[in-house]
């Protein structure tokens, strides 16, 4: 049997978290926003990859904290599409950024629930 659990938690730029239970396991994967732009955890959370959906010559990235305390970021060139993280401890939060003129614009973050 197979159980779909949504959970919807809005703050900043807004944040979904899935709850997939399959067999008796289960996965978490959450989601953070800025506009159409977005990042995603996969992997158990090792992964973030982040997404580039306005086609508006700006460049998108998503900023992160791991369990291991270390903070990184992903840049999306493209335009288009996704680019991901390297596997690594969880992700315990997250948010995504747009390239502007003179500073970046930055979604609210989204926490592991």
């Amino acid at each position: 049997m197979t159980i779909t659990k949504r959970l919807f938690t809005l703050g900043g730029g807004g944040a979904l978290a899935t709850a997939l239970l399959l067999g008796g396991t289960h996965a978490w994967s959450y989601a953070a926003y800025l506009g159409r732009d977005y990042a995603i955890t996969t992997n158990q959370d090792r992964i973030a990859r982040v997404c580039d959906n306005t086609r508006n010559d700006a460049n998108v990235k998503v900023e992160y904290f791991r369990l291991s305390g270390t903070r990184g970021n992903r840049w999306n060139y493209s335009d288009a599409g996704c680019s991901e993280t390297g596997a690594g401890t969880v992700v315990t939060q997250m948010r995504v950024c747009e390239q502007s003129p003179g500073d970046e614009r930055c979604g609210g973050w989204a926490y592991r629930p």
